[in-house]
Protein backbone atom coordinates (compact mmCIF):
# COMPACT_ATOMS: atom_id res chain seq x y z
CA UNK A 1 0.00 0.00 0.00
CA UNK A 2 2.72 2.54 0.95
CA UNK A 3 4.79 1.73 -2.24
CA UNK A 4 1.62 2.27 -4.34
CA UNK A 5 1.00 5.71 -2.54
CA UNK A 6 4.40 6.97 -3.48
CA UNK A 7 4.35 5.59 -6.60
CA UNK A 8 1.30 7.88 -7.34
CA UNK A 9 2.94 10.27 -6.11
CA UNK A 10 6.00 10.09 -8.59
CA UNK A 11 8.33 9.61 -5.48
CA UNK A 12 8.69 5.90 -6.42
CA UNK A 13 8.47 4.23 -10.10
CA UNK A 14 5.86 1.72 -10.49
CA UNK A 15 7.99 -1.27 -11.31
CA UNK A 16 8.70 -1.01 -7.62
CA UNK A 17 4.84 -2.09 -7.03
CA UNK A 18 4.82 -4.55 -9.78
CA UNK A 19 7.95 -6.60 -8.53
CA UNK A 20 5.26 -7.10 -5.19
CA UNK A 21 2.42 -8.30 -6.90
CA UNK A 22 4.39 -10.16 -9.08
CA UNK A 23 5.46 -12.02 -6.39
CA UNK A 24 1.86 -12.29 -4.66
CA UNK A 25 0.94 -15.43 -5.79
CA UNK A 26 3.46 -16.98 -3.23
CA UNK A 27 2.61 -15.49 -0.50
CA UNK A 28 1.04 -17.85 2.18
CA UNK A 29 -0.72 -16.98 5.81
CA UNK A 30 -3.15 -14.28 6.94
CA UNK A 31 -2.15 -11.87 5.52
CA UNK A 32 -2.43 -13.17 1.50
CA UNK A 33 -6.10 -11.83 1.85
CA UNK A 34 -5.42 -8.34 2.24
CA UNK A 35 -2.42 -8.47 0.18
CA UNK A 36 -4.77 -9.71 -2.84
CA UNK A 37 -7.70 -6.81 -1.79
CA UNK A 38 -4.70 -4.03 -1.88
CA UNK A 39 -3.53 -5.09 -5.35
CA UNK A 40 -7.19 -5.54 -6.65
CA UNK A 41 -7.57 -1.31 -5.52
CA UNK A 42 -4.54 -0.34 -6.96
CA UNK A 43 -5.60 -2.33 -10.19
CA UNK A 44 -9.11 -0.63 -10.36
CA UNK A 45 -7.42 2.84 -9.84
CA UNK A 46 -4.31 2.37 -12.43
CA UNK A 47 -6.87 1.48 -14.63
CA UNK A 48 -8.54 4.53 -14.36
CA UNK A 49 -5.23 6.60 -14.44
CA UNK A 50 -4.13 4.53 -17.76
CA UNK A 51 -7.32 4.41 -19.74
CA UNK A 52 -7.00 5.24 -23.18
CA UNK A 53 -3.07 5.03 -23.03
CA UNK A 54 -0.92 2.34 -24.93
CA UNK A 55 -0.40 0.79 -21.38
CA UNK A 56 -4.21 -0.11 -20.91
CA UNK A 57 -4.67 -3.26 -22.83
CA UNK A 58 -1.40 -4.85 -21.09
CA UNK A 59 -2.45 -3.55 -17.53
CA UNK A 60 -6.10 -5.43 -18.50
CA UNK A 61 -3.89 -8.74 -19.55
CA UNK A 62 -2.07 -8.12 -16.44
CA UNK A 63 -5.26 -7.90 -14.03
CA UNK A 64 -6.24 -11.03 -15.97
CA UNK A 65 -3.12 -12.83 -15.19
CA UNK A 66 -3.27 -12.06 -11.77
CA UNK A 67 -6.72 -12.52 -10.81
CA UNK A 68 -8.16 -15.29 -13.26
CA UNK A 69 -6.27 -18.21 -11.31
CA UNK A 70 -7.33 -16.75 -8.12
CA UNK A 71 -11.16 -17.01 -9.32
CA UNK A 72 -10.18 -20.72 -10.80
CA UNK A 73 -8.85 -21.76 -7.15
CA UNK A 74 -11.48 -20.74 -5.74
CA UNK A 75 -14.85 -21.66 -7.79
CA UNK A 76 -17.54 -20.23 -8.79
CA UNK A 77 -19.92 -21.78 -6.11
CA UNK A 78 -19.62 -21.82 -2.27
CA UNK A 79 -18.45 -24.55 -0.58
CA UNK A 80 -19.58 -25.94 2.73
CA UNK A 81 -18.38 -24.20 5.53
CA UNK A 82 -16.72 -21.93 3.36
CA UNK A 83 -15.72 -18.61 4.92
CA UNK A 84 -17.07 -15.05 4.30
CA UNK A 85 -14.18 -13.69 3.21
CA UNK A 86 -13.95 -16.39 0.96
CA UNK A 87 -17.27 -15.38 -0.45
CA UNK A 88 -16.65 -11.98 -0.46
CA UNK A 89 -13.27 -12.81 -2.64
CA UNK A 90 -15.51 -14.56 -4.98
CA UNK A 91 -17.94 -11.95 -5.74
CA UNK A 92 -14.63 -9.28 -6.05
CA UNK A 93 -13.03 -11.40 -8.20
CA UNK A 94 -15.75 -11.73 -11.00
CA UNK A 95 -16.65 -8.08 -11.05
CA UNK A 96 -13.36 -7.01 -10.86
CA UNK A 97 -11.83 -9.16 -14.04
CA UNK A 98 -15.43 -8.07 -15.74
CA UNK A 99 -13.90 -4.49 -15.41
CA UNK A 100 -10.89 -5.75 -16.63
CA UNK A 101 -12.28 -7.18 -19.87
CA UNK A 102 -11.95 -11.16 -18.81
CA UNK A 103 -13.75 -12.71 -21.87
CA UNK A 104 -14.58 -16.21 -19.95
CA UNK A 105 -16.01 -13.89 -17.44
CA UNK A 106 -17.68 -12.22 -19.27
CA UNK A 107 -19.14 -14.90 -20.85
CA UNK A 108 -19.93 -16.82 -17.76
CA UNK A 109 -21.60 -14.28 -16.13
CA UNK A 110 -23.69 -13.37 -19.46
CA UNK A 111 -25.25 -16.47 -19.10
CA UNK A 112 -25.84 -17.19 -15.37
CA UNK A 113 -28.05 -14.41 -15.49
CA UNK A 114 -30.00 -14.67 -18.85
CA UNK A 115 -30.35 -18.34 -17.39
CA UNK A 116 -31.68 -16.47 -14.05
CA UNK A 117 -33.96 -14.58 -16.29
CA UNK A 118 -35.38 -17.16 -18.24
CA UNK A 119 -35.79 -19.21 -14.97
CA UNK A 120 -33.59 -21.78 -15.64
CA UNK A 121 -31.12 -21.51 -12.60
CA UNK A 122 -31.64 -18.69 -10.48
CA UNK A 123 -28.30 -16.86 -9.20
CA UNK A 124 -26.57 -17.53 -6.40
CA UNK A 125 -26.78 -15.20 -3.81
CA UNK A 126 -23.19 -15.01 -3.04
CA UNK A 127 -22.56 -13.75 -6.55
CA UNK A 128 -25.44 -12.27 -7.54
CA UNK A 129 -23.95 -8.85 -7.33
CA UNK A 130 -21.35 -9.45 -9.73
CA UNK A 131 -22.96 -11.81 -12.24
CA UNK A 132 -25.49 -9.41 -12.58
CA UNK A 133 -23.08 -6.16 -13.07
CA UNK A 134 -20.53 -7.95 -15.04
CA UNK A 135 -23.85 -9.23 -17.71
CA UNK A 136 -24.64 -5.86 -17.93
CA UNK A 137 -21.21 -4.86 -19.16
CA UNK A 138 -22.11 -7.02 -22.57
CA UNK A 139 -25.49 -6.24 -22.21
CA UNK A 140 -26.86 -6.25 -25.90
CA UNK A 141 -30.73 -5.06 -26.20
CA UNK A 142 -32.29 -7.82 -24.97
CA UNK A 143 -30.20 -8.07 -21.68
CA UNK A 144 -31.05 -4.35 -21.79
CA UNK A 145 -34.37 -4.53 -21.75
CA UNK A 146 -34.20 -7.27 -18.95
CA UNK A 147 -32.08 -4.93 -16.42
CA UNK A 148 -34.44 -2.37 -17.21
CA UNK A 149 -37.51 -3.75 -16.66
CA UNK A 150 -35.92 -5.65 -13.12
CA UNK A 151 -34.89 -1.68 -12.13
CA UNK A 152 -38.21 -0.56 -12.48
CA UNK A 153 -40.00 -3.41 -10.78
CA UNK A 154 -37.13 -3.01 -7.78
CA UNK A 155 -38.82 -3.04 -4.35
CA UNK A 156 -35.82 -2.32 -2.30
CA UNK A 157 -33.08 0.32 -2.48
CA UNK A 158 -30.41 -2.57 -2.81
CA UNK A 159 -31.84 -3.71 -6.28
CA UNK A 160 -32.40 -0.62 -7.58
CA UNK A 161 -28.93 0.20 -7.45
CA UNK A 162 -27.68 -3.11 -8.58
CA UNK A 163 -29.46 -3.00 -11.48
CA UNK A 164 -28.94 0.68 -12.21
CA UNK A 165 -25.54 0.05 -12.17
CA UNK A 166 -25.57 -2.86 -14.33
CA UNK A 167 -27.58 -0.91 -16.55
CA UNK A 168 -25.04 1.75 -16.40
CA UNK A 169 -22.45 -0.49 -17.51
CA UNK A 170 -24.06 -1.15 -21.15
CA UNK A 171 -21.71 -1.17 -23.78
CA UNK A 172 -23.53 0.53 -27.00
CA UNK A 173 -24.30 4.26 -26.85
CA UNK A 174 -27.65 4.70 -27.72
CA UNK A 175 -28.70 1.89 -25.19
CA UNK A 176 -26.48 4.34 -22.39
CA UNK A 177 -28.12 7.01 -23.47
CA UNK A 178 -31.67 5.15 -22.88
CA UNK A 179 -30.21 5.52 -19.25
CA UNK A 180 -29.59 8.85 -19.07
CA UNK A 181 -32.93 9.72 -20.00
CA UNK A 182 -34.53 7.87 -16.95
CA UNK A 183 -32.85 10.02 -15.03
CA UNK A 184 -34.80 12.55 -15.93
CA UNK A 185 -38.07 10.86 -15.20
CA UNK A 186 -40.33 10.01 -12.09
CA UNK A 187 -39.91 6.45 -12.62
CA UNK A 188 -37.07 6.03 -9.99
CA UNK A 189 -36.26 7.67 -6.68
CA UNK A 190 -34.42 10.74 -7.03
CA UNK A 191 -31.00 9.28 -5.20
CA UNK A 192 -30.99 6.62 -7.96
CA UNK A 193 -31.65 9.06 -10.40
CA UNK A 194 -29.62 11.67 -9.70
CA UNK A 195 -26.69 9.35 -9.75
CA UNK A 196 -27.45 7.57 -13.56
CA UNK A 197 -24.94 9.66 -15.50
CA UNK A 198 -22.23 9.32 -12.68
CA UNK A 199 -22.45 5.82 -12.80
CA UNK A 200 -22.70 5.47 -16.84
CA UNK A 201 -19.38 7.87 -16.50
CA UNK A 202 -17.89 5.12 -14.30
CA UNK A 203 -18.02 2.83 -17.26
CA UNK A 204 -15.31 4.56 -18.76
CA UNK A 205 -17.32 3.74 -22.54
CA UNK A 206 -19.43 6.80 -22.27
CA UNK A 207 -18.12 9.46 -20.00
CA UNK A 208 -17.78 12.47 -22.56
CA UNK A 209 -21.63 11.63 -22.96
CA UNK A 210 -23.00 11.58 -19.90
CA UNK A 211 -21.02 15.03 -18.58
CA UNK A 212 -22.66 16.44 -21.55
CA UNK A 213 -26.31 14.94 -20.51
CA UNK A 214 -25.89 17.00 -17.50
CA UNK A 215 -25.31 20.15 -18.83
CA UNK A 216 -28.07 19.97 -21.09
CA UNK A 217 -30.37 19.23 -18.27
CA UNK A 218 -28.87 21.10 -15.41
CA UNK A 219 -32.01 22.58 -14.52
CA UNK A 220 -34.07 19.28 -14.32
CA UNK A 221 -31.28 17.61 -12.51
CA UNK A 222 -30.32 19.92 -10.55
CA UNK A 223 -33.97 20.65 -9.34
CA UNK A 224 -34.49 16.82 -9.04
CA UNK A 225 -30.87 16.33 -6.52
CA UNK A 226 -31.60 19.19 -3.95
CA UNK A 227 -29.54 20.44 -1.97
CA UNK A 228 -29.37 18.04 0.88
CA UNK A 229 -25.93 16.28 1.54
CA UNK A 230 -25.19 18.57 -1.47
CA UNK A 231 -26.47 16.73 -3.93
CA UNK A 232 -26.65 18.89 -6.51
CA UNK A 233 -22.97 20.20 -5.87
CA UNK A 234 -22.13 16.73 -6.84
CA UNK A 235 -23.97 16.11 -10.17
CA UNK A 236 -20.84 17.65 -12.52
CA UNK A 237 -17.63 16.26 -9.96
CA UNK A 238 -20.15 12.87 -10.13
CA UNK A 239 -19.30 12.68 -13.83
CA UNK A 240 -16.06 13.57 -14.14
CA UNK A 241 -14.54 11.67 -11.34
CA UNK A 242 -13.11 8.53 -13.51
CA UNK A 243 -11.54 11.20 -15.64
CA UNK A 244 -7.80 11.15 -16.51
CA UNK A 245 -7.43 14.31 -18.52
CA UNK A 246 -6.02 17.87 -17.00
CA UNK A 247 -8.78 19.64 -19.27
CA UNK A 248 -11.41 17.70 -18.45
CA UNK A 249 -10.32 19.01 -14.52
CA UNK A 250 -9.97 22.43 -15.73
CA UNK A 251 -13.75 22.00 -17.70
CA UNK A 252 -15.00 21.14 -14.69
CA UNK A 253 -14.03 23.41 -12.21
CA UNK A 254 -15.23 26.38 -15.33
CA UNK A 255 -19.02 24.23 -15.43
CA UNK A 256 -19.29 24.05 -12.06
CA UNK A 257 -18.94 27.77 -11.68
CA UNK A 258 -21.19 28.65 -14.27
CA UNK A 259 -23.79 26.27 -12.97
CA UNK A 260 -24.17 26.24 -9.42
CA UNK A 261 -20.90 29.20 -8.68
CA UNK A 262 -19.19 29.58 -4.88
CA UNK A 263 -21.54 26.57 -3.24
CA UNK A 264 -19.81 23.92 -5.67
CA UNK A 265 -16.56 25.16 -6.08
CA UNK A 266 -15.15 23.00 -2.84
CA UNK A 267 -16.60 19.78 -4.32
CA UNK A 268 -15.44 20.48 -7.79
CA UNK A 269 -11.62 21.37 -6.30
CA UNK A 270 -11.67 18.18 -4.76
CA UNK A 271 -12.16 16.06 -7.91
CA UNK A 272 -9.96 17.98 -10.31
CA UNK A 273 -7.58 17.16 -7.86
CA UNK A 274 -7.89 13.38 -8.36
CA UNK A 275 -8.49 14.27 -12.23
CA UNK A 276 -5.12 15.74 -11.91
CA UNK A 277 -3.12 12.71 -9.90
CA UNK A 278 -4.86 10.01 -12.25
CA UNK A 279 -3.37 12.17 -15.43
CA UNK A 280 0.24 12.73 -13.76
CA UNK A 281 0.55 8.64 -13.53
CA UNK A 282 -0.72 8.93 -16.58
CA UNK A 283 1.77 10.79 -18.34
CA UNK A 284 4.28 9.40 -16.16
CA UNK A 285 4.11 5.64 -16.37
CA UNK A 286 1.99 4.87 -19.61
CA UNK A 287 5.09 4.82 -21.62
CA UNK A 288 7.57 3.17 -19.42
CA UNK A 289 4.96 0.80 -17.77
CA UNK A 290 4.32 -0.83 -21.27
CA UNK A 291 7.13 -3.21 -21.11
CA UNK A 292 6.94 -4.40 -17.53
CA UNK A 293 3.14 -4.88 -17.99
CA UNK A 294 3.66 -6.86 -20.86
CA UNK A 295 5.80 -8.74 -19.07
CA UNK A 296 4.40 -9.63 -15.65
CA UNK A 297 2.17 -12.30 -16.94
CA UNK A 298 4.75 -14.33 -17.44
CA UNK A 299 6.24 -13.42 -13.83
CA UNK A 300 3.13 -14.42 -12.53
CA UNK A 301 3.01 -17.54 -14.48
CA UNK A 302 6.51 -18.54 -12.91
CA UNK A 303 5.98 -17.62 -9.08
CA UNK A 304 5.25 -20.68 -7.15
CA UNK A 305 1.87 -21.19 -5.72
Amino acid sequence: SDTFALAQAGLLPMTAWLDLVAALPSVRGLGRPALLAQAQSALRLLAEALAGSPAEPALKAAAQALLAPELQALGWTARAGESSEAQALRASLISDLARHGDADVLARAGALFDDDEAGRAPLQAGIREAVVGAAGRTADATRFEALRRRLLAASSDDDRWLFATALARVPDAALAQQVLALALTDALPVNVATRLPGLVADGGQHADLAYRHVLAHWSAMAGRAGDMFGARAWLLPGVAWSSNSVQQAQRLLQDQQHVIGDPGAAVAQRVAARIELLSAVRERESQRLLQPLQALPERLAAAPR
